[in-house]
Formats: structure tokens, C-alpha cells, sequence
């Protein structure tokens, strides 16, 4: 997946670099056309994802997004912008366990239900480049960069039993505890059409581990309204 992550970045930045060239070889007029501004937008996400430990099966879960992201025009002249915002992601799984009791001289066994909740407040920070498209009101724009994430709640409710999955009293130890800061990557497409609506993709992975020997991937589709 990190190859994937890498190539898909260098990609990026190559159709960047040719766009820049093509850019400044250009006439007054479309010069004029790709001036850029700073520009805003509110945006609704569906973030299916996983969590993958080094042993042990995956977990898939499914979340939403809510959010604001700021472009910042680098160049007057080039559609190049550095995007920075903020989120807030709710994250959610469920599945049955199976625990043991023992009551009396009987060993029990039963089927539980277990409900996996986590809020996170996630911060991007990237860049991504503007492939206006001739004739008509499309703005096809690659971006990549880096995101911070904030987890501040993260729990398993198993059987009517809270367990605070960031907190050691709960885990029982450090190692077992999940992290509050994590850092990670992104990189993906958006299309703006009239300068108003904001559809996209992209591919999340974690640099830092979100427990000992275990990362999350995720996918973000992206509704948004520019302003």
C-alpha cells in the first residue's frame, strides 16, 4: 500500500510540473483563465476504512465526515494551492463475540453482541493543482499531503461493558492502549464544477500506528460546496 501511496504522489506532482510548463509557454489570455484565488469549502464525507494489525485479523468499520478546508492560492498565475482545514470523523463498527462464564461447576458460553465508537478531529495539510477543462465549467484538481488526527474517543461496548480503548487503567498496560495524536497521508482527485460543487476521492493511510503494530487505511468520498 505505501508503494501505491508513493507512486500515486510522484504521478502527481509529474502532470503538475508539465501543467506549470505548458502554463507559462501559454498566451496573455489563458494566463488570465487559471488566475488563481483562495477559495473554501464545507464538505459531507463516507469514510469506509480498516484497521489492519501485524497479527491479527482486520477490522473494517464505517464512518462519516463533516468539515472545512481552505485553499490558499500559491501563484496568481498557476492553480497551484496549499489546502488546510478542519474535521470531525465518527467512526463505528459492530460484531459478535463469543465470551466465557462460568457459573457454578458449568462453563457457559454465549454470543454478545460488541459496538466499536470512535470521534477523531482530523487537520490536512496539502496541495493540490487545478486542470481547468477547456469549455467547460470543470476544474479537475490532484492533491496529496499530510493529515493530522486528534482520536479524542475511542471505546468497545461489549455486553453493557464500557472499555476506554485510550486508557491504560482500562487496557491494563501501556502497549495495549490506542494513541491520541497520529500522523498520516493522503492522496487523491477532486472535480469542482461551476466553482460551487465539490465531488472526490481519496486514499488515507496512517505513517504512526494507532495501537502497537497496528495502522488504519481508509477511503474519503467527498460532497462538498465551495464558497
Amino acid at each position: 500500500m505505501k508503494k501505491i501511496f508513493v507512486f500515486a504522489l510522484m504521478a502527481m506532482f509529474t502532470l503538475a510540473t508539465q501543467a506549470q510548463i505548458v502554463s507559462s509557454r501559454s498566451t496573455s489570455v489563458t494566463r488570465e483563465k487559471v488566475e488563481s484565488n483562495n477559495w473554501s469549502y464545507i464538505y459531507l464525507q463516507y469514510n469506509p476504512g480498516v484497521f489492519s494489525p501485524k497479527n491479527g485479523s482486520s477490522k473494517s468499520y464505517d464512518a462519516l465526515s463533516t468539515g472545512w478546508n481552505i485553499n490558499f492560492a500559491l501563484s496568481r498565475n498557476i492553480p497551484l494551492y496549499l489546502e488546510t482545514g478542519v474535521g470531525v470523523q465518527w467512526s463505528t463498527y459492530k460484531e459478535t463475540e463469543t465470551i466465557y462464564q462460568r457459573v457454578g461447576s458449568i462453563n457457559i458460553y454465549r454470543e454478545v453482541d460488541a459496538k466499536f465508537n470512535m470521534l477523531s478531529v482530523k487537520v490536512p495539510i496539502g496541495v493540490g493543482y487545478a486542470f481547468n477543462i477547456p469549455n467547460a465549467p470543470i476544474s479537475i484538481i490532484p492533491n496529496a499531503g499530510l493529515d493530522l488526527r486528534f482520536n479524542a474517543l475511542a471505546q468497545m461496548d461489549v455486553d453493557g461493558h464500557t472499555t476506554n480503548l485510550l486508557s491504560s487503567s482500562d487496557m491494563g498496560s501501556s502497549d495495549a492502549t490506542w494513541n491520541v495524536f497520529q500522523l498520516g497521508g493522503h492522496v487523491g482527485v477532486n472535480a469542482r464544477f461551476w466553482k460551487k460543487l465539490l465531488v472526490g476521492f481519496s486514499y488515507q493511510m496512517d505513517f504512526s500506528e494507532i495501537a502497537k503494530d497496528c495502522h488504519v487505511y481508509q477511503g474519503n468520498l467527498t460532497v462538498g460546496y465551495c464558497f
